[in-house]
């Protein structure tokens, strides 16, 4: 998904611990779904009407130029910059969960947005490092097959762990790729316990891919993971496996993608941060 977002959070109970809603069987779920963007609406003595004439010719304009507005008030990604650096965990969270979620036509104004921060912490720029690379490439196009992609790398081992009071074999994320919806939704040391969608538990690291590739671009699959000794629920849907007649072929695409990503990050946000 791309754009803005909402982001709603509920908890269920888990399987483990069926109708008791407390304790550690329960999951947290975040729904992400996009921003409700509707046209401005004037109403009048009871009546409706359009925007006004001057605004239409300005869209018109823009749309000549073959530029895309961007989607976040200026105010909107100053404070979620300065969020960025927030000694509160959450409000740190949440300020990269807004700004993961634009666009790449937005990145010119979030530039704006850091040229204006009154000065960034290391923490505040290595996250906005990993979120400029997600944006960027997630608007770059490539040669896609039609086959389910997380771009995450597994742990060489399944681990087990006791879930309210029951084993269950997961596979731990070591790292991810930028610019896929793995990179975006998961975090590196994430334990996914299940997918809910697939029929039976995850079996192991060499099942798992084979799963996830059998499934359909643009597909959303329900994750059950566990992360920092939480359990999470987290629906992400699945991209397009990057083409290539091999493996080898398809890490060097990804090995250009990253570099450009980079480029961008040094020739355009690198100066901006002070």
């Amino acid at each position: 998904m791309k754009g803005a977002a909402w982001i709603t959070q509920s908890r269920t109970p888990s399987p483990g611990t069926p109708g008791e809603g407390r304790g550690e069987g329960d999951f947290l779920t975040y729904e992400i779904r996009p921003h409700p963007s509707p046209l401005p609406e004037y109403r009048a003595r009871g009546h409706e009407r359009w925007a006004s004439p001057i605004l239409w010719l300005m869209v018109l304009l823009i749309a000549a130029a073959g530029a895309a507005p961007a989607t976040q008030s200026t105010d909107d990604l100053s404070r979620w910059v300065n969020d960025l650096g927030n000694h509160d965990a959450i409000v740190r969270e949440t300020a990269r969960d807004h700004l993961i979620a634009l666009r790449r036509e937005d990145l010119p104004a979030l530039i704006d947005a850091v040229r204006a921060s009154p000065g960034m912490l290391p923490g505040q720029v290595s996250n906005l490092h990993d979120i400029v690379l997600q944006v960027y490439l997630a608007g770059e196009e490539y040669e896609k097959k039609e086959a389910g992609f997380l771009g995450v790398t597994l742990a060489p081992e399944d681990e087990v762990v006791m879930v309210a009071d029951r084993p269950m074999r997961g596979v731990r994320i070591i790292s991810r790729w930028p610019g896929f919806t793995g990179y975006r939704y998961l975090q590196d040391g994430d334990l996914v316990l299940k997918v809910e969608e697939f029929p039976d538990a995850v079996e192991g690291r060499m099942e798992f891919p084979v799963r996830v590739r059998s499934r359909r671009p643009g597909e959303t699959l329900t994750f059950q993971i566990l992360r920092q000794g939480q359990l999470l629920r987290i629906k992400i849907p699945i991209d397009a496996r990057p083409g290539g007649d091999d493996e080898q072929t398809m890490m060097n695409m990804m090995r250009e993608r990253l570099q450009k990503a980079e480029q961008y990050w040094a020739d355009n946000l690198l100066p901006a941060v002070r």
